[in-house]
């Protein structure tokens, strides 16, 4: 996905086609020292502006369509970070079909930095008319592993299984629908009772199904 913003800063320039905006992406990526491989899994927008374990495992057992406005409750961090991590990608989704930075739900899952990336790469989508979206097997899937807590912060291992796919907005036709496994290291505050990313950055990708998601 945009997945997620990983921290990768392209230079500024100005957009008036979808030709300029993808030279943009494209030196924002090598700026950034990624390696590029064309059309990887949705989840990694690296390809976009310059865009993604010996810890207590917590998998939610919530479905990731239940979580997103949910009421803030008095439970276990565990349990709450785990919510946060599914709302965070629900609310990914929502904002990217159609593209929408100024999607209400970004604000809830992400803070900062991490909110401002999410915005500008789906502006990104937005200029060059893609939306992502859930694929007809619909296997996306997300596991959060916790390294470290304390009381307003934790570092979070995501493990995700991405098989969205990236369409053409105009022709609805699909132009990327490569599966993969990443792994993803999410850094995160506790914010008026809710968990929200402050900075999303991958730590791996492998094609297909990798270990952390069986």
């Amino acid at each position: 996905m945009e997945l997620a913003g990983v921290q990768i800063r392209g230079q500024k320039a100005r957009l008036g086609s979808k030709a300029a905006a993808i030279a943009v992406l494209t030196l924002a990526l090598l700026s950034a020292g990624c390696s590029a491989v064309p059309r990887q899994a949705t989840t990694d927008d690296s390809e976009l502006v310059a865009p993604d374990i010996a810890m207590s495992s917590v998998p939610s057992s919530v479905p990731i369509a239940v979580v997103a406005g949910a009421p803030v409750v008095d439970v276990a961090p565990e349990i709450a970070i785990s919510r946060a991590v599914d709302a965070f990608w629900l609310a990914y989704l929502a904002a990217h079909d159609p593209p929408n930075p100024d999607h209400l739900s970004l604000a809830d899952v992400a803070i900062g930095e991490e909110l401002a990336l999410l915005r500008e790469r789906i502006s990104m989508r937005r200029m060059i008319g893609e939306s992502i979206r859930r694929s007809k097997q619909d296997a996306f899937m997300s596991t959060a592993r916790i390294r470290s807590l304390a009381a307003e912060s934790a570092v979070v291992d995501v493990c995700v299984f991405d098989d969205l796919v990236v369409v053409d907005i105009l022709s609805g036709k699909v132009v990327n629908d490569k599966v993969g496994t990443y792994r993803f290291e999410m850094s995160m505050v506790k914010q008026n009772s809710r968990w929200l990313v402050g900075m999303n950055r991958i730590l791996s990708h492998r094609a297909g199904v990798d270990e952390c998601e069986r």
